[in-house]
């Protein structure tokens, strides 16, 4: 009789347990469902905003950009942010994915580079994408990104998660800026020159903008590099906003007057810029000295 109810009370454990198990594996089952569920959701609701969106235009100041989906602008966050690891992590590695002959032109010594991303490490921490555009090719896929600041990031893609990048617009006479500023009017095209001057001088590169003074304008007023260097630093702000008020021919020069205001717009400086435009993209300007 004992061994009875013992026996009794061993089955009644044993199914205890079986039930107890099978109660977990349904929990299981049902929880997988419902994560599959909100999955699903989340793939229709996704699928649903790359629909409504992706037709929707990317505008520049002057430029009108090609209608993109959603996933260009993941894809170009994508490498932005990957780029800022690099830059943060190991400055040497995203040296050596500069474009060869961009690096070569803008910073042809690494303590050139090194230099330029410790000045800028902040703002390149925060940086975002504000605008951008993909252009493809049949050997890559080009992708240009304009920060909240105005600074360009330019990817050349190969292959997924492959590229070189470019830090900014003015250095090489781009593709995609050459067939804009082709098409582009008169107005437009020394509004872009000008803005070449302005990414130049929030990026502190002097040299650039130096190698741009008309020889007799740099005769007079700036005979040696570091005499426009010193003007700058004194003159301009740290980040330079332009607005573009008034442009006028004058033989072969085209005078803008530029309103310029600090990041925070608390002030205020007044310039105009004498621009020459040249062949194949190129010019030489100069601007008003007080």
């Amino acid at each position: 009789m004992e061994n009875s109810k013992k026996l009794i009370k061993m089955i009644l454990i044993i199914c205890i347990g079986i039930a107890i198990v099978i109660g977990i594996l349904l929990g299981v089952l049902v929880l997988q469902n419902g994560k599959e569920k909100n999955i699903k959701e989340e793939y229709y609701a996704a699928m649903n905003s790359i629909e409504g969106n992706k037709n929707q235009d990317i505008i520049f100041d002057y430029n009108q950009f090609e209608k993109l989906k959603v996933s260009d602008y993941a894809m170009s966050t994508k490498y932005l942010v990957d780029f800022r690891k690099q830059a943060l992590y190991n400055i040497e590695q995203s040296y050596q994915t500069l474009d060869a002959e961009y690096r070569e032109k803008r910073f042809p010594q690494y303590e050139e580079y090194r230099t330029y991303i410790n000045r800028n490490i902040t703002k390149l921490m925060q940086a975002t994408v504000e605008e951008y555009e993909v252009t493809k090719g049949e050997n890559n896929t080009i992708y240009t990104i304009q920060d909240q600041l105005g600074n360009y990031y330019i990817f050349q893609e190969t292959a997924p998660m492959q590229y070189t990048i470019i830090l900014d617009n003015y250095t090489l006479a781009m593709p995609v800026f050459m067939q804009k500023y082709e098409t582009a009017n008169t107005e437009t095209k020394v509004a872009m020159q000008v803005d070449r001057i302005r990414q130049a001088i929030d990026a502190q590169d002097y040299h650039f903008v130096y190698s741009k003074l008309a020889e007799s304008f740099k005769q007079n007023y700036f005979q040696a590099e570091a005499d426009l260097e010193n003007y700058i630093k004194n003159t301009f702000f740290d980040k330079n906003n332009f607005t573009y008020l008034q442009l006028e021919k004058q033989g072969d020069n085209y005078i803008y007057t530029v309103q310029i205001t600090n990041e925070d717009e608390t002030k205020l400086l007044a310039k105009t810029f004498v621009v020459q435009l040249l062949d194949e993209g190129d010019f030489v300007f100069s601007f008003s000295v007080e």
